[in-house]
């Protein structure tokens, strides 16, 4: 018999496999129990479909505590990550101690600005009240009121 006269033997193609949440070896064909699935498979292949998504779906959780409990530990930092989170601490406070010395320059103009504005009022005061008198020395001269009449030095009589 030469290689010629053989019957051709037909080779059964793998099921090819695509790549989902970047993992290989996932079955091209939806789950039996999907939309688009096929519900008549043997049991074998209910029992692969469902040992997949089950392993798929620990590998998963896994994945998802392991990152959560990375995070606590701190492992995922970098190595000398408390050198600059004291870094960034000590700008907090730098920058936090600049605005309450600002505040405090701030409130100093602003107190000394009342007071400037109380002296001023307080001698405007006075010199309304004194603004009908000249002091000469220890004599004290009013000034004609509206009706033009002078007044007469204090002590003096006329």
């Amino acid at each position: 018999m030469s290689v010629a006269d053989a019957p051709a033997i037909e080779v059964a193609a793998a099921a090819p496999v695509q790549a989902i949440d970047g993992q290989e070896g996932d079955p091209v064909e939806p789950y039996f129990w999907e939309e688009g699935g096929n519900p008549n498979v043997d049991w074998w292949a209910k029992v692969r479909h469902s040992l997949h998504f089950g392993g798929v779906k620990a590998v998963a959780g896994a994945e998802a505590v392991g990152e959560v409990v990375a995070n606590t530990l701190g492992l995922n930092d970098s190595k000398y990550q408390y050198v600059i989170d004291a870094l960034e601490a000590d700008e907090i406070r730098e920058k936090r101690e600049q605005r309450d010395e600002e505040d405090r320059r701030q409130m100093a103009l602003e107190e000394e600005a009342a007071k400037a504005r109380e002296r001023r009022e307080q001698q405007d005061g006075e010199v309304k009240q004194d603004s009908g008198a000249i002091e000469l020395g220890d004599t004290r001269l009013s000034l004609p009121d509206s009706s033009g009449e002078t007044a007469l030095p204090e002590g003096s009589t006329a």
